[in-house]
């Protein structure tokens, strides 16, 4: 219940948090999208581990399956036993009729023999039949709950290797605006000194002086962000995805 709850929370938290994200995104700086992100790698970890619980959950429940079999299948020994014993008790009437011509039993009494016969076959019968049918959705079950955390597994490698391309980038980026930042330090220091130099050569209103500064780094700068920002928003579309896929699969279990 309590890994339930913090599901339900970080759920909240996510759809609290992806709205307006175009521009609530855009205005968050790089650590905080790497937050945005870890949050949502958790909540991946913690619905594999609801997963989890469920499948040892079942593992306990075929636990109790196969004890209830090996008790029904004492039974079936004892009522095996209780046949031979029912069989050796025919053979003993079919000797004594045969000694004992005259004191034949009644049809009546045969009658009920055979029907106790017949009816003990049937239970066996029935006792087999539920027996399979528990085993096979047993079977059924535990194939489903593999089958759901292996895909949440590959699903939370995916998130994790996007988050570590996101990291990769937005590292690279932020190298690029250090460079772009020391470059156009040394350019304005560098536009400072030649306006000084012109101005004592020849001086001029400071308006016509005055010079548009384009580094040839922006526009790569530039470039890397928005790829940064696509990237970013393909690792919170995976994440979704799979948190939407875990969920409607445990649902479709819990159904069953």
């Amino acid at each position: 219940m309590q890994l339930r709850s913090q599901l339900i929370e970080l759920t909240a938290a996510a759809a609290v948090g992806s709205q307006p994200r175009s521009s609530h995104v855009a205005s968050l700086d790089p650590s905080q999208k790497l937050q945005l992100i870890e949050r949502e790698c958790r909540q991946q970890e913690l619905e594999v581990k609801l997963l989890r619980t469920r499948e040892a959950r079942l593992q306990e429940k075929l636990t109790l399956l196969e004890k209830v079999t090996a008790e029904q299948a004492l039974q079936l020994e004892e009522h095996r036993e209780e046949l031979f014993e029912l069989r050796q008790l025919r053979r003993k009437v079919e000797s004594e009729e045969y000694q004992i011509e005259k004191s034949k039993p009644s049809d009546d009494e045969w009658r009920r023999l055979r029907e106790g016969q017949l009816k003990f076959e049937e239970e066996r019968a029935r006792h087999e039949a539920e027996l399979r049918a528990r085993r096979a959705q047993v079977d059924e079950e535990q194939e489903a709950v593999r089958a759901v955390v292996s895909e949440i597994d590959d699903r939370t490698q995916q998130s994790h290797a996007l988050l570590g391309a996101a990291r990769e980038e937005m590292a690279r980026a932020e190298q690029a605006a250090a460079a772009f930042a020391l470059q156009t330090m040394e350019l304005e220091s560098r536009r400072v000194r030649e306006l000084h130099l012109t101005e004592l050569r020849a001086p001029q209103p400071a308006s016509k002086v005055a010079t548009r500064l384009e580094h040839p780094m922006a526009g790569a700068l530039l470039a890397t962000l928005r790829h940064s920002l696509v990237l970013e928003r393909d690792v919170h579309a995976a994440v979704a995805q799979a948190r939407a896929d875990g969920l409607a699969a445990a649902d479709e279990d819990e159904h069953a």
